[in-house]
């Protein structure tokens, strides 16, 4: 162990960024599980994303070893992949020397040389692993909220009378309360969005889920040095109007949250991360008139520039590639059968949440241009063996517009011609039957009824 320690350090200002050696942290990571994987891998968190510092293949021992420049302390997070299931904390100074024994989900330290903060992190991850593997994990059994719901009340309850820390360090106290209490929220939130076989009702959330606020967690800007950060204001909105039963129909009303968030440069940054769902160039405009003054810092207003100038080119138009699906009767329909009408295309499936959410916008979006020179079709990406489901589907919400299913090889197909990795997704096709948008506004969206005047006039 000795000789790879120095080995790293001499190799570290190699295999990481230029800078001071004296700086740099050695971690060795010894794999304690079957299946070794290819890559282990070291990432720091800059505004809520997990950025890769490093990358490591196993040697003849199983032993992944990572150097690199560490410029102050702070936290890391080593795992196969930035999915929540798949790393786990540790925290790096300049210099630190780091053993341990890992596997897929978590660590145990080896040695006597690890330092006082990583014996703390070592049983906070001992500490939220159970809830956090039911929370993220989805092999079986799956859990539902009637196991997960008591655990989380359990470890918030423990979380008030926490242990006494090994670590004598002001600054790294500070920010492990914070870390503890943003994990603990994140696990707790990542299990209402993962996909369950039942889902709790309003009367079902416990005191733990009632009482979230975004001002616990948006008082400091440590929320965008947490993996995933951002993401646990928009999961904290959506859970909100669950548990009070109000609707969340567009992203504005999202927005509606942003009094809220109390630190004006997370603040920033959400909203930065909303803007990047804008589509078109005057949608941005728009976007920018109505939320730019939380456009913080000087990082920030560069970003939003150049997402505006990306926008310029989004709507350069290209022949939309045809494919054949089959309508309810099973009958082969192509798109290129369309040709002469602006096309509104929506994939979706029964089974996903923001796609039905989007559904009454569309019945919307479809009564108020009826009889105008515009198709819309809505393409159903179900397995086949839920096929039934969807017909049945289609005919107890009466869904109107053209209703077509996509079997199995002409989903694939279809998403590898137009990029298509998540639903719902939009595509908007001009009458000359060339692409305006190959990932369009949704219905809820105000973008949406512009961009379709502009291509029936």
């Amino acid at each position: 162990m000795r000789k790879i320690i120095l080995i790293l350090a001499v190799l570290s200002t190699l295999i990481c960024k230029a800078g001071d050696s004296r700086t740099a942290a050695v971690v060795s990571c010894q794999w304690d599980s079957k299946n070794i994987p290819d890559k282990l891998y070291l990432y720091n968190v800059s505004n809520g994303d997990m950025i890769e510092v490093a990358a490591s293949s196993a040697d003849a021992d199983k032993t992944f070893n990572f150097a690199c420049q560490v410029p102050s302390a702070d936290f890391y997070f080593i795992g196969l992949s930035t999915n929540p299931a798949r790393f786990f904390a540790v925290y790096l100074k300049p210099s630190d020397r780091l053993d341990l024994a890992v596997n897929d989900s978590t660590f145990v330290l080896r040695g006597n040389a690890n330092s006082l903060e990583n014996q703390d992190m070592e049983q906070w991850n001992e500490f939220i692993r159970e809830a956090a593997r039911r929370a993220n994990s989805q092999t079986s059994p799956i859990s539902t909220y009637v196991d997960f719901f008591p655990l989380i009340e359990e470890k918030a309850q423990e979380l008030l009378h926490y242990p006494t820390l090994h670590s004598r360090d002001g600054q790294f106290n500070r920010a492990f309360a914070e870390y503890r209490k943003l994990s603990l929220t994140s696990t707790a939130l990542n299990h209402l969005f993962q996909l369950r076989t039942v889902h709790p009702k309003q009367e079902d959330f416990t005191p733990y889920y009632r009482n979230m606020r975004l001002e616990d967690i948006t008082k400091t800007t440590d929320l965008l040095h947490f993996p995933h950060g951002l993401e646990l204001i928009g999961k904290m909105i959506f859970s909100r109007s669950w548990i009070d039963g109000t609707q969340i129909s567009s992203l504005e009303s999202t927005l509606n949250s942003l009094p809220h968030v109390l630190n004006d440069t997370v603040k920033g940054e959400y909203v930065l991360n909303m803007a990047s769902r804008q589509k078109t160039y005057d949608g941005m405009q728009a976007f920018e008139n109505k939320y730019g003054s939380y456009i913080f810092t000087d990082a920030q207003k560069t970003a939003f520039q150049a997402m505006k100038t990306d926008l310029i080119k989004v709507e350069e138009g290209a022949p939309a590639i045809d494919f054949t699906v089959e309508d309810t009767n099973g009958k082969a329909v192509k798109l290129s059968d369309l040709k002469g009408k602006v096309v509104y295309i929506d994939f979706w499936a029964t089974w996903c949440g923001p796609c039905i959410k989007e559904i009454p916008s569309l019945k919307q979006l479809e009564s108020e241009y009826h009889n105008k020179n515009i198709a819309f079709v809505s393409i159903s990406i179900d397995a086949e063996k839920d096929r039934p489901k969807w017909k049945n589907y289609v005919s107890s919400h009466g869904l109107q517009g053209l209703q077509w299913y996509a079997p199995e090889a002409a989903h694939k197909e279809i998403s590898a011609a137009y990029q298509i990795h998540s639903i719902p997704r939009f595509i908007l096709i001009d009458k000359n039957g060339k692409v305006v948008m190959s990932d369009a506004p949704r219905p809820s969206s105000s973008e949406i009824r512009p961009l379709i005047d502009r291509m029936l006039n």
